[in-house]
């Protein structure tokens, strides 16, 4: 008992099938509309969707940097890069000591730009008034920190760089002057 291809589904008798198909998934297709095999769906599911989406993918801004920090300790120290995460600082003290991060910093220990204009106009003014090197590089790095984490790159970012190359220059530390000017190199092209 050989059963032709025809009979089965091809080219012979199952001609119109597929209209019929059609006609049964509009029928029942429960409010949706179709065009061939294209549904429109309500707002109503499409929001359901998005809603569980949203819950499956929901990673905090924190959890994203403890992922990057982690990656870099595990290649070996390599650079943490914060230009995939947006976190916006919430802390409004104009002095913070430099601290090396071994975890993900959260918004309140971060300063916003703002915050960072004003404590760099307060750190140069103690620059001038006292001198005191220690505390203004460490202030300085403090800085160029919240910048980095919050992927400012913009001509006040550049301000700050030169400042602190300016001063570590002076101081002949060429350490932070080094660390500076391959910034600076950066943020130029950027301009």
């Amino acid at each position: 008992a050989v059963v032709s291809s025809r009979v089965r589904g091809g080219r012979g008798r199952g001609r119109g099938r597929g209209q019929q198909q059609n006609k049964q998934k509009q029928d029942n297709s429960g409010g949706n509309s179709f065009i061939g095999n294209i549904s429109f769906d309500t707002d109503e599911k499409k929001e359901g969707r998005a809603n569980r989406f949203k819950k499956e993918n929901a990673i905090s801004v924190s959890d994203t940097i403890s992922t990057m920090m982690e990656s870099a300790i595990k290649r070996g120290g390599e650079d943490v890069h914060f230009s995939d995460v947006h976190l916006v600082g919430t802390m409004t003290s104009l002095e913070k000591p430099y601290l090396r991060l071994t975890c993900a910093p959260s918004p309140d220990q971060v300063r916003p730009e703002h915050i960072l204009v004003k404590s760099l106009s307060h750190i140069m003014g103690k620059w001038k008034k006292d001198q005191n090197y220690a505390f203004v590089c460490e202030q300085l790095k403090s800085v160029r920190q919240d910048l980095t984490i919050q992927n400012i790159q913009n001509s006040f970012a550049i301000k700050v760089y030169e400042c602190h190359a300016r001063i570590a220059l002076e101081k002949l530390d060429t350490t932070e002057y080094n660390q500076c000017q391959t910034r600076l190199i950066d943020l130029y092209q950027l301009k």
